[in-house]
């Protein structure tokens, strides 16, 4: 890496090194003016070779200016932050000071497992005093966090100077940030929901130091950005945005982007097709019946209380609670303005719960308390007449069957198709241990009372970590597709 301090650096001794190359395993040596050498880096060899030995050329110095240099020396690393540590975490950016923009950023002090950064100098990360055991993951994850931090408040991509035992993380952080177009808005009734938590992801991934653009998607067609950006992230809740059209139109083109495929998300969104597939293959669920617009009669074979809701539409949108039949003319009023079609299920009475899954791996699962009948828009969003707690973990809950209800929605996960983000809403009696799956969310919500953010941060993922993972799984499979 040419390390080095006080405008001195180590390829100003180098005469040469010896490498073994990884392609041609046969050992050369390489002058010192083939090596490259630039400020902390040292491109020919980076990567690329095993060192073998380097041979180092000293210039002669008189005895007393080079003892006072050492005295000064060691005076300076008497101050150096105590501990163990790995010395300065980020290069110098261009005529400035990496330790005085961390710390600028309030760097000073942030913990992550058994690593912190010292409190003495923002640019070095020391091992706390007591601490045992230490994850890599933890170090990695606290550099991210210091390095969103200098991004959010001086827009400067800091570039680490320490290597990574995992070389997928150094890869990660030497690359030029991906750009990324979040789509947001669109035209369904959840557009508003839609533009909010747009700009939230938008706003998480510039936090970690992506190079992001917002688009306001009015209509089902293909942009110039969409096109030109690395990988482009829907966050377009109802409407094409999430029955897989925009999805089928973004595969089409061959464009990379954050979520699940069309066919997935087409299942989702049709809660009577994902009701099929979950008949299919035994995974508990409402007794249900549909209704179409030419003929409103109440289902043979279901009892009262009924719920009916639009086949296809999000954020509880014509939702209604049927204690009896003379609530029913009311119901079918308000739910076929939002579709032709409707799905009427027999009410099951529980504990409402919901899973978020990311990547295949279940968050924390959440209890969701209120005081209406069912969990509808006001409950989740406005709180005008309903005030609402979300509990995580969920207490209610007891251990065999929160394993059976985290067992059947990984299930639901799989035969979807669901790939990166997926949120499953259940019902669940603890008393009985009985549960009732309810649907899956292929583009969950990102708003601050969103669900899936709380479940994260519940298990202390960030909403810029939780981002970031989304991001790198989609990145992945753009570089499988193109290798």
């Amino acid at each position: 890496m040419n390390a080095g301090a006080m405008g001195v650096s180590v390829s100003d001794f180098v005469e040469s090194v010896t490498v073994i190359p990884l392609d041609a395993p046969e050992e050369r040596r390489i002058p010192a003016a083939e090596l490259n050498f630039s400020y902390r880096n040292s491109p020919c060899l980076r990567d690329k070779v095993l060192i073998t030995g380097a041979v180092l050329k000293f210039r002669p110095v008189e005895k007393e200016p080079e003892r006072l240099r050492i005295r000064a020396e060691a005076e300076r690393r008497s101050r150096a932050p105590k501990g163990r540590s790995a010395g300065s975490v980020f290069q110098n950016p261009p005529g400035g000071s990496a330790g005085k923009l961390l710390e600028e950023a309030g760097c000073k002090g942030l913990e992550r497992g058994a690593f912190r950064v010292s409190e003495e100098h923002a640019n070095w990360i020391v091992r706390k005093p007591g601490e045992t055991a230490a994850r890599a993951w933890d170090f990695t994850a606290l550099v991210r966090e210091m390095r969103r931090r200098v991004m959010t408040a001086h827009s400067i991509l800091l570039t680490p100077e320490v290597r990574f035992a995992d070389m997928s993380d150094h890869h990660e952080f030497q690359k030029k940030p991906l750009k990324i177009l979040v789509l947001k808005g669109g035209s369904s009734s959840e557009r508003e929901v839609s533009l909010e938590s747009g700009a939230a992801v938008a706003g998480a991934l510039r936090a970690s130091g992506y190079s992001v653009d917002e688009f306001d998607m009015k209509e089902l067609a293909l942009s110039p950005e969409m096109k030109e950006a690395d990988i482009v992230w829907p966050v377009l809740h109802g409407g094409f945005g999430e029955d897989g059209r925009i999805q089928k139109l973004l595969e089409d083109a061959g464009i990379t982007f954050v979520g699940s495929g069309s066919g997935a998300c087409h299942l989702l969104m049709d809660k009577v097709a994902s009701k099929k597939l979950m008949n299919r293959h035994g995974i508990p669920n409402a007794k249900y019946a549909v209704v179409d617009g030419s003929s409103r009669e109440i289902p043979s074979g279901l009892t009262f209380p009924l719920v009916v809701k639009p086949v296809a539409e999000g954020s509880t949108f014509g939702l209604s609670v049927v204690e009896n039949a003379a609530d029913w003319g009311r119901a079918m009023e308000l739910v076929f303005r939002y579709g032709d079609t409707a799905l009427v299920e027999e009410f099951f009475k529980g504990v409402e719960v919901t899973l978020g899954i990311i990547v295949g791996k279940p968050l924390p699962m959440i209890e969701i308390r209120y005081s209406s009948k069912v969990y509808d828009y006001d409950a989740k969003y406005t709180h005008k007449v309903c005030e609402t707690q979300y509990l995580c973990p969920a207490p209610s809950i007891p251990e065999k069957l929160l394993e059976k209800l985290c067992a059947a929605s990984l299930k639901f996960y799989e035969l979807s198709g669901a790939r990166d983000i997926l949120r499953v809403d259940m019902m669940a009696d603890p008393a009985t241990g009985e549960f009732c799956m309810l649907e899956g969310n292929s583009i969950p919500g990102c708003t601050a009372n969103s669900l899936v953010p709380k479940a994260a941060r519940a298990m202390g993922l960030s909403f810029p970590e939780l981002c970031t993972m989304l991001v790198k799984e989609a990145a992945a499979r753009k570089e499988r597709r193109e290798a």
